[in-house]
Formats: C-alpha cells, sequence, structure tokens
C-alpha cells in the first residue's frame, strides 16, 4: 500500500498525481503544486518521498511505474502463449472461446493478470476519489546510438518513458473525464530534434509526442485536456547521469564538458519547468495549453564562445 503522509488531508482541494517526484524537475514541481493541490507524489527513493510529505505535505506514492509496465506486458505476454498452446492442443482457434476462458480465468484484463504482483498503476487510479491534474515527470536517459545500443536499453527507455505514462493515463481516464481534468507529458527536445549519441531516449520521446497527440483528439469531447511541456537540457541529475554516460570520443567531450559550470544562459533551471507546468494547470477553462517549449536562452547550435559576455 501507498505510505500517506502525517499531516491532515485537505480532501476540498483539486489532487495531482506527480511521477518522477523524487527527481529533479519533479520534486520542484510537486512543490509548486502542493500549494493549492492535494499532491500525489509517485517515485521510487522513499526517502525523497519522505521529504515532500514533510516540507509540502504531498502524500508518498512508492513505486516502480516501469516494473509494473513491464510486468504486465511480460503477463499478457504469457497468456497470449498459453492460449496459442491451448488452442493447438484442442485443433481449435476460436478466438471467442479463447477470451472467454481467459476471462473466466481470471487472466483477460491487465490487473488480474499481474498474477500477485502489486499492479501500482491500477492502485494508483483508486487511491483518490477525484483526479484533477497527472503530471508524467519519469523518466530514464541515457546516452546510446544506434549501432551500440543494447536491446534492454530500448525496453527500458520504451517502459518508463512511453508505456507507464500511457498505462497510468488510461487508468485515470475515468476520474480525468469527471474533472475535466488535465494530462501534462513531460517530454523533451529530444523528441523533435534528436542528436547523435542519443538514439534509444530520442525514440522514446518521439513516441510520447505520438501517444500525447493522439489522447489529445482521443479525448477532446470527454473534457480531458492534454499537454506536452518539452524542456531543453536542465539542470538535473539525469541530466548530469547521461552526459558521463557517453561513450568513445563524444562522450570524452562531453564528459570534459560535464566538468565545467554551465552558464545560466545555456542550462535551464529546473525551477522554470515547475513555472512551465503550473502556466499549463492555470489555463482558463476555454482553452488548453497543447505544446510548451522551454529553450535554454542559447540553444546549442547557437553558441558562440563570447556569447553574453560583458
Amino acid at each position: 500500500m501507498a505510505e500517506t503522509a502525517t499531516n491532515s488531508i485537505r480532501v476540498d482541494l483539486p489532487v495531482a498525481i506527480v511521477t518522477g517526484a523524487t527527481g529533479g524537475m519533479g520534486r520542484l514541481i510537486v512543490a509548486d503544486l502542493a500549494r493549492d493541490h492535494r499532491v500525489i507524489a509517485v517515485g521510487r527513493d522513499q526517502s525523497i518521498l519522505r521529504q515532500l510529505a514533510h516540507e509540502h505535505g504531498a502524500e508518498p506514492f512508492a513505486a516502480d511505474l516501469a516494473a509494473v509496465f513491464d510486468a504486465r506486458v511480460a503477463a499478457e505476454m504469457r497468456d497470449v502463449a498459453d492460449g496459442a498452446a491451448g488452442r493447438e492442443s484442442s485443433g481449435t482457434s476460436d478466438r471467442a472461446d479463447d477470451v472467454a476462458s481467459a476471462e473466466a480465468n481470471g487472466s483477460g484484463s491487465g490487473t488480474d493478470s499481474m498474477r500477485g504482483e502489486r499492479d501500482a498503476i491500477a492502485e494508483l487510479a483508486t487511491v483518490v476519489d477525484r483526479v484533477d491534474v497527472v503530471v508524467h515527470a519519469a523518466a530514464i536517459a541515457r546516452r546510446n546510438s544506434v549501432a551500440d545500443a543494447p536491446a534492454a536499453e530500448w525496453q527500458r527507455h520504451f517502459s518508463l518513458n512511453v508505456g507507464a505514462p500511457a498505462a497510468l493515463t488510461a487508468a485515470l481516464l475515468p476520474k480525468l473525464r469527471a474533472s475535466h481534468g488535465i494530462a501534462v507529458f513531460i517530454n523533451s527536445g529530444a523528441g523533435s530534434n534528436p542528436q547523435p549519441g542519443n538514439a534509444v531516449y530520442a525514440m522514446s520521446k518521439h513516441a510520447l509526442f505520438g501517444v500525447v497527440d493522439s489522447l489529445r483528439k482521443e479525448e477532446a469531447n470527454a473534457g480531458v485536456r492534454v499537454t506536452t511541456v518539452s524542456p531543453g537540457p536542465t539542470d538535473t541529475p539525469m541530466l548530469h547521469e547521461m552526459n558521463r554516460g557517453g561513450t568513445g570520443s563524444a562522450g570524452a567531450e562531453t564528459r570534459a564538458a560535464e566538468k565545467a559550470p554551465k552558464p545560466v544562459y545555456e542550462i535551464i533551471d529546473p525551477a522554470e519547468i515547475a513555472r512551465a507546468v503550473r502556466f499549463v494547470v492555470d489555463a482558463g477553462p476555454s482553452t488548453q495549453i497543447t505544446n510548451v517549449d522551454v529553450r535554454p536562452r542559447i540553444e546549442l547550435g547557437d553558441r558562440t564562445l563570447d556569447a553574453f559576455d560583458a
């Protein structure tokens, strides 16, 4: 079960669920929304979750959403394999019979097919009575080229950056529809402007654009507003870890550059991303902010050595 904060819960406040709450952007998004929302902070680092509860009244929910998504995929694939084996042994290929059998033995839904494992995605859909805002800030970023990327890296990036937010949003849709709520997906400049050596991360963010743009059209008449916020390079542990993880000569260059502090006009303060999310959440009821690009004042391709020098 989820951990809950010890402070009193304001049940009259709109409810926001923030994933990736223990990351560099997520913590600040939680802090900002907690000023006028009841916030469910979702993350893996339980010490930071406790800190968010103590400092901002957020309700901690410890979960690894990517692992849950992967478990769902594995269970569904086992169900498919079991169904195929059953049809082969019985000599029938009647899909209707197979579906009926799956429903009868409890393997026909994502939650039931977890086979005893905790399904935190399904749990999040029931932990509160209403959901007004969901912010998907959880992500993974590793430097990988197409030539060198292990198969597992493609899967890891897809699971956390695409599959988990899509599955969680689907689970929350009934409550988002009821509240005419907002779903905010933190994307990246890499989603529209990939760079060499960053293929796997860029793939996941390209895919996320497809999910979000489709969702916006699918839910337009249900009252759910859907937004993409796409930051450029932001001063977070994830960015620094990704830069340290480069390989070859390009990786050596990024590691060397990482040692020098960035000027404020070359890297974004994560507080600016929280402000961008706030801008989206505070949009009036007659509109939705569909895409917000947050860029450093001087982008990578436009930088010169004497830029902004006095």
